[in-house]
């Protein structure tokens, strides 16, 4: 997350969200603009120490608090199949 320099446009690094997950494509902000979702395309093998694991497509869920910074929520898990995530929205239900 940045912060933006009204007068200068410079960009200031404010915080860093782990999503749990790779290659993370997409995000939409839900109406109320108090929640996030950021999706990864697709899964990927990832090495933990000597081991490989396979971290998940998946759409990740943050909270956005009042100053705007992300509050990690949970992490939902997708199966993709063979295909990929391409794409994640929001749409409201009435």
């Amino acid at each position: 997350m940045f912060a933006i320099d009204q007068g200068t446009g410079e960009l200031t690094l404010l915080q860093y969200s782990e999503a749990g997950a790779i290659h993370l494509r997409t995000f939409s902000i839900d109406p109320s603009g108090r929640l996030l979702v950021a999706a990864s395309i697709l899964p990927m093998a990832v090495r933990d120490g000597t081991a490989v694991t396979t971290l998940g497509a998946s759409l990740s869920v943050y909270r956005i608090g009042s100053d705007g910074r992300l509050d990690f929520r949970r992490k939902y898990d997708v199966d993709t199949g063979k295909f990929m995530q391409f794409w994640s929205g929001m749409v409201t239900l009435a």
